[in-house]
């Protein structure tokens, strides 16, 4: 910037010089706001990048925790059928008539 303006200062009677100047000018300035147009979307890139991360970080917690609780609630179903299975057949109990269920995985 600071070489256009000691041009300015040399080459100031050229009608198209200042023509071309001025030009310069405009260009530099649109220059300008293109930058930091760029800089405020890269911003808001990085800003999105961030959010998204941080949602897919507590997705994958929720998830982990979900698979967590189905593998519990297995187990403890898996505890009731063997629970129920040996107090109905040591007991010498008729089947139950949970036993077709209680067969199956």
């Amino acid at each position: 910037m600071m070489l256009i303006k000691s041009y300015i200062h040399v080459h100031l009677s050229d009608p198209q010089e200042e023509a071309n100047l001025t030009r310069i000018t405009e260009l530099e300035s649109q220059l300008t706001r293109a930058n930091g147009l760029v800089a405020h979307l890269r911003k808001s890139s990085d800003e999105a990048e961030r959010k998204f991360q941080t949602r897919l970080h507590d997705l994958q917690d929720k998830l982990e925790q979900a698979s967590a609780s189905k593998r519990s609630l297995e187990s403890y179903v898996n505890f009731l059928k063997t629970s129920y299975a040996s107090v109905f057949n040591e007991s010498g109990s008729p089947a139950s008539p949970f036993s077709s269920f209680l067969s199956h995985p």
